[in-house]
């Protein structure tokens, strides 16, 4: 990278919420078929090249050398930890791209799904019960020293579970995330019976939780 932009400057959204999360050790459910994170990952990113061409990934490091157990309403440590899984990370979708259209606005890891077995549909496997931290890297395309510059961001860290297991972190899920809240609103309302149960379906099976 040119001297010019040598240290481009990458801020994590909605930042507020995160720390929320991570005071109740935030927890991210994996599941077989691959599921959403909430909250998402979105950063914005200045001092790039305007023209020059950029990829964005999205790594998933597996942090500390133990598991984790929940017993009595915390999390404690567990047993060694696993083996990390290969490959923990994600393309974002738009890369590679010009640095002006990495700077317009948030760039957003929505579509990253998070899963606890292998599938070759590049999703990102974690192991279930181990803590991670997401860190962002950006690579400057054709450029001869491919020079990587990552971004950790230790707020976003949470650990893999297959179903959630403090309440607390369950109910600010659902008071911030509008698909949950959608859920709950529906759940609400007696005539609503059988949308609730259609959306709790989905909202078990597919994605949004």
């Amino acid at each position: 990278m040119d001297s010019e932009e040598a240290f481009p400057t990458v801020e994590l959204e909605e930042r507020d919420l995160w720390l929320r999360f991570q005071a109740l050790t935030n927890e991210m459910i994996v599941t077989k078929s691959g599921r959403r994170m909430f909250p998402v990952v979105k950063i914005s990113v200045c001092g790039l090249d305007p023209n020059a061409m950029y990829t964005l990934l999205l790594e998933f490091v597996q942090v500390e050398q133990h598991r984790w157990k929940y017993v009595n309403g915390e999390w404690i440590a567990g047993g060694k930890a696993e083996t990390p899984p290969p490959n923990v990370v994600y393309l974002h979708p738009e890369s590679p791209n010009f640095g002006a259209h990495w700077m317009k606005e948030a760039v957003s890891f929505a579509k990253v799904k998070l899963t606890n077995k292998a599938n070759g549909n590049g999703q990102i496997m974690l192991n279930s019960l181990h803590k991670y931290e997401p860190r962002v890297h950006i690579v400057r395309v054709g450029n001869e020293q491919r020079k990587v510059l990552a971004y950790p961001f230790p707020e976003t860290q949470f650990i893999a579970v297959t179903a959630y297991q403090n309440e607390e972190v369950t109910a600010l899920k659902i008071k911030h995330n509008p698909f949950a809240k959608a859920f709950l609103d529906a759940k609400e309302r007696p005539e609503n019976n059988q949308q609730s149960r259609d959306y709790q379906t989905q909202c078990k099976y597919e994605t949004f939780c």
